[in-house]
């Protein structure tokens, strides 16, 4: 099965392509407010240089956030019509699900990215797998929500803007450009059919989590991988 992963949830867009489990190509840009004009350009490429035809495709996997509001309108509205015309499976992935499978190794994991407004996006992670769900919380939150979790090492751009406060604290920050890939997100998608079948392409939905999070402080529910 070919499948195209998608991601665009931060400054870093990547598209990947792989034929099941397997990485046969993968192009990443790092432009701001750049996806719109790069996102289907690159497709083309690599697929032009992987010598593989659009049609081919039948499996689309797209990051569906949290992270800009812009780019996942971007990335989901590719990816939905380009299921709609090649009549392909659309399957969605929380893009934090992505990245903390690159840092699987990891035993325990905090993902932060910048939410603006002194807010941040946070997902906590044990060996690749998500323990709850996606929240936005201050940093005096995630603090708090990690207390008692001194042994957690803290990624994304959200942990180098606030280092000084979770160092502080006692906690360890890895300072690895920590990005969400096309590639982890075609293979989380793959897995994910397989076991679960694919998304309904009605239904299927960014993780903006910032309107329900800024009312009640709280985190809105990814599917399930």
């Amino acid at each position: 099965m070919k499948v195209l992963g998608i991601e665009t949830s931060t400054d870093q867009g990547s598209v990947a392509l792989l034929e099941d489990e397997r990485l046969l190509g993968e192009f990443l840009w790092n432009l701001p407010r750049s996806h719109s004009q790069k996102l289907i350009p690159s497709i083309e490429s690599l697929l032009h240089i992987l010598e593989i035809e659009l049609k081919e495709i039948e499996t689309i996997c797209v990051g569906l956030g949290p992270g800009s509001f812009t780019g996942l309108r971007v990335g989901l509205s590719v990816a939905k019509g380009l299921a709609f015309s090649l009549g392909a499976k659309i399957v969605g992935v929380p893009s934090f699900d992505a990245l903390a499978w690159d840092f699987k190794v990891k035993d325990l994991l905090g993902i932060l990215s910048d939410a603006k407004r002194g807010l941040l996006f946070f997902g906590l992670y044990k060996k690749g797998k998500r323990m709850g769900d996606l929240k936005v919380l201050s940093p005096e939150e995630v603090l708090g929500f990690l207390k008692d979790k001194k042994d957690v090492t803290l990624i994304g751009d959200g942990a180098l803007l606030y280092r000084y406060i979770f160092e502080k604290e006692g906690f360890t920050i890895d300072p690895t450009p920590a990005y969400p890939r096309a590639s982890s997100v075609a293979l989380l998608g793959f897995k994910k059919i397989l076991l679960h079948g694919e998304n309904r392409l009605s239904s299927l939905s960014p993780l903006y989590l910032m309107a329900p999070a800024l009312k009640e402080k709280g985190g809105q529910s990814p599917p399930s991988l």
